[in-house]
This record gives C-alpha cells, sequence and structure tokens, in this order.
C-alpha cells in the first residue's frame, strides 16, 4: 500500500502530491521523517518546497533521516527550492533569523514567504474554509511556533552561524552568495574569499550582489580593526605589471602597520589572497 501511494508522488500536479504525501504519512508509522524523505526523493520541486515547510514546521530539519536531505537541497536544480532550504536553515537559528531579517531585504522577503506557508498548512490542519486574507499576528503566531533555537535578538555565537558557512560551501552560485552575503553583513571576514571568487561568475546578478556584499564587508571589517588591504575589491582582469608592483608593496605595508594579519605571506589571516 505505501508503495502504490508513493507513486503518486512524482505526479505533476501539486494537489496530486500533497495528497499522496498526506496518505503516505498516515499509513508510515514512525515521526514523519520517513514519508518526507520519500517525498523529497521522489517529487517535483513544489513538493520539495513543502517537503522542507513541514520539515521546519515539525522541527525536524536536524533529524538524522533529513539532514543529508537538507544538505541536498541548498543544491538542488531548482532555485525555489534552493531559496526555500536557505531560508528554513536560517529561520531555525532565531537570533541569526532576527539579525539578517534587519539588514537584507531579499531574506526578509524570503522568510515572509516561509511564515505564510505555515500559516496556511495550519489553516488547512484546522480545516479553515476559504481563502481568507492572512494577517501580520498569523504571520507573527506562525513564526513564534516554530521549532527554533534561541532567542530573538540575543548575540549571535559561532554554531548560529552554521547555516551561513554550509550555504557559503555549496557549488551553487547563488546559494553560495547567500551564505557569504549573510556573513559579510554580519562583519565576519571569512565571506571575503569566497565573495572574491564569486565576483567572477558569468552570472551579472551574482557579480553585483558579491560586489555590494564585499564592499559592505570591507566597510564592516575596517570598522572592526581588520587589516584593510585591497584585495577585496572586485576585479575583472589582472593589472599591468607596474600596477601588480604598487599594489603588493601597498598590501605589504598594510601587513606591517596592521596585525594580526601575516606580513610576508600571500594570505591574510582574514582569508583574502594579497598577491598576484
Amino acid at each position: 500500500m505505501p508503495g502504490l501511494i508513493a507513486g503518486q508522488l512524482a505526479d505533476n500536479q501539486g494537489a496530486v502530491g500533497l495528497a499522496a504525501l498526506d496518505a503516505l504519512t498516515q499509513v508510515m508509522p514512525g515521526d514523519g521523517a520517513e514519508p518526507l524523505r520519500t517525498a523529497f526523493e521522489r517529487g517535483p520541486s513544489q513538493l520539495k518546497v513543502e517537503v522542507l515547510i513541514r520539515a521546519v514546521a515539525g522541527g525536524l530539519l536536524g533529524h538524522a533521516q533529513l539532514q543529508a536531505l537538507v544538505a541536498r537541497a541548498l543544491d538542488d536544480a531548482d532555485p525555489g527550492v534552493r531559496r526555500t532550504a536557505f531560508t528554513v536553515r536560517v529561520m531555525e537559528r532565531r537570533a541569526l533569523s532576527h539579525a539578517l531579517e534587519s539588514r537584507d531585504e531579499d531574506f526578509g522577503r524570503g522568510t515572509k514567504e516561509v511564515s505564510r506557508w505555515l500559516v496556511q498548512r495550519a489553516r488547512r490542519a484546522q480545516g479553515v474554509a476559504g481563502n481568507p486574507p492572512i494577517t501580520d499576528a498569523e504571520l507573527q503566531a506562525a513564526r513564534d511556533a516554530m521549532p527554533a533555537q534561541g532567542t530573538t535578538g540575543a548575540a549571535i555565537t559561532e554554531s548560529d552561524l552554521e547555516p551561513l558557512l554550509a550555504a557559503m560551501a555549496c557549488r551553487t552560485p547563488d546559494t553560495a552568495v547567500r551564505g557569504a552575503r549573510g556573513l559579510a553583513q554580519l562583519g565576519d571576514a571569512r565571506a571575503l574569499g569566497a565573495l572574491l571568487q564569486l565576483s567572477r561568475e558569468p552570472d551579472a546578478a551574482i557579480r553585483r550582489v558579491a560586489a555590494s556584499s564585499s564592499r559592505h564587508s570591507r566597510t564592516r571589517a575596517l570598522a572592526s580593526g581588520w587589516c584593510g588591504c585591497w584585495t577585496t575589491r572586485t576585479r575583472t582582469c589582472a593589472p599591468p605589471r607596474w600596477t601588480r608592483w604598487w599594489r603588493w608593496t601597498r598590501t605589504r605595508r598594510w601587513h606591517r602597520r596592521r596585525p594580526p594579519c601575516a606580513r610576508a605571506t600571500r594570505t591574510c589571516a582574514c582569508g583574502a589572497w594579497t598577491g598576484w
């Protein structure tokens, strides 16, 4: 019986896939992680997004059966699945989510979208008829009811940054730039090397986000006492030899005056590459 139901998960009609997932959840015993894993592996992108929403609503993102699934979602072929996976992973850390919402408009839109999906799911579970407008109170209630770590407004710890570091390490450029942008907006110099690489991507939108985030990160890093070397500037090609010599000399002067960067090496302690 579960096999027959699972065969309907791949249907391109969204309602059919959702009905199959609901039925599979009822017939399969356990905490609900196995039906979500099956639906993500067999279903289309729309159903994958639904799986992520149900996982975060049930506090199952950290489940042993779903951890690898969520990591794969960050590199999924569908951009909507990648964006949702990044958003729900960050929303799991209340302090981090609160800090990024006040700095990143795109992430703020993503959290509102996830909150709307949570409200719609709660309405379906309660049997609410029709489609009345979603109020801000409902959005906030859905956010508060979502299982998450930490408290809103608390200091961000190193463990809170794990979703951003994991996203920055992804192969897909748009996921990597979301993670690096988040770290840069928090003043974390570890984002600089990734932003420099992403500034050379063929996609103009990725290059634009990387360039703006690099400037933002450099300003914050200078305010916190970082070395301020020139390598964070976006470059499209190598300059002439005399310019390379001048910039390398200037960089070494920065290193002599501004600890704690390594002075005579090609890589700063902040992760920026200092030589051509």
